[in-house]
């Protein structure tokens, strides 16, 4: 089952943006614009609760978040 990705699952650390499900890391690459360095963390993989993050859709969110 795939689970739904909302702004709450999102935490600032330092200079990265940090999906809490997954673990996964989002450090913004300051000398290209748009480019995002990525530690995936467990996305797309199931987690124990059962849930599995897409990927793309985590992605979509960190670049709402990036540019809040």
């Amino acid at each position: 089952m795939f689970a739904k990705v909302i702004r709450d699952q999102f935490e600032r650390r330092d200079e990265s943006i940090m999906h809490i499900p997954t673990g996964a890391e989002f450090t913004p690459v300051l000398s290209v614009e748009g480019s995002v360095m990525v530690w995936t963390g467990n996305l797309g993989r199931r987690l124990p609760d059962g849930l599995v993050y897409r990927y793309e859709e985590v992605l979509g969110m960190v670049k709402e978040v990036l540019a809040a």
